[in-house]
């Protein structure tokens, strides 16, 4: 059975526009040493369970942040502006069924010690209940 997990890595795998940039370096967690650039991984940082009228909904928010880490600031921008439209208002019912997709923040910074260009997309998926 699918999770909401597997079905968002499916949706940024899938999004062809974005497939073309990074391929397939969309991890869950952490980025490996060693990975090419651009790349991205993805964390979940949040839960609420939507309830109606006292009761459960079968309906589950979740947050999570989509991390692009690039090389240059052009490559960054490139992947971020894809990451946003795969996952902006996203809704499918193949797989796991997700209801809607906001973006709810969006951060861009520089690591000095490393010199990589990063982006930190936050967003909020509503979906069924596993």
């Amino acid at each position: 059975m699918a999770d909401i997990a597997s079905t968002l890595t499916a949706r940024l795998l899938g999004y062809q526009p974005l497939s073309a940039l990074i391929g397939n370096r969309v991890f869950p967690g952490y980025l490996p040493q060693g990975t090419l650039k651009p790349a991205m991984y993805y964390e979940q940082r949040g839960f609420t369970p939507v309830s109606a009228m006292g009761t459960d909904a079968g309906i589950e928010e979740t947050e999570w942040d989509l991390c692009i880490i690039a090389d240059s600031y052009s490559s960054l921008k490139a992947v971020q502006k894809q990451v946003k439209a795969a996952v902006q208002r996203w809704k499918t019912t193949t797989g796991f069924r997700v209801l809607d997709t906001f973006i709810t923040d969006l951060y861009d910074g520089y690591v000095d010690e490393t010199e990589e260009h990063l982006s930190t997309i936050s967003i909020k998926i509503q979906h069924q209940t596993a």
